[in-house]
This record gives structure tokens, sequence and C-alpha cells, in this order.
């Protein structure tokens, strides 16, 4: 696991959520406190976060036009440790 640019991955995670997915904030924050003792499941998680910002780049909150239209998302992680 020590190969795995882990670090490297949650902070472009952290960025992206700063910037303008406010969605994935809570479970960014919660694979940040693996930073040190990382496992397979950690990253497991990691991936599936970007594969879900990958799955969701078309949705969007939209504001005005002829047709009022409200377009939301959110994403709900569960984590269970063992």
């Amino acid at each position: 696991m020590q190969q795995v640019p882990y670090a490297f991955v949650v902070d472009s995670l952290m960025y992206a959520m700063m910037c303008t997915r406010p969605d994935i904030a809570h479970v960014v924050g919660t694979v940040s406190r693996f930073l040190c003792n990382l496992g397979r499941e950690h990253l497991n998680a990691v991936k599936w976060i970007l594969r879900y910002l990958r799955g969701t780049t078309c949705l969007k909150l939209c504001f005005g036009g002829d047709v009022p239209t409200l377009v939301g998302y959110t994403l709900i992680l569960i984590w269970v440790e063992t």
C-alpha cells in the first residue's frame, strides 16, 4: 500500500470538493482520516468516489431561465470499520 498515491488523490478530491463539488464533502473528510494508516478498503472507497464523480459530471444546479429547473445531487457512503 506504500506505492499507492493515496494522499495525492485525497488532496485532489479535497480541491474538487472545495471548488465545485460540495456533495462529496462528507466522504472526502472520512477518507482523509486514514492518510497515515490506510488499508485496501480505504483505497476502494477513494476509487468509488472517483467513479461517482465520473458518473455525475452532467448533473448540475441550475437557477433561472424560462422554466426554473432544479437538478441536485448527493453522495451517501456508509463506512463500516472492522
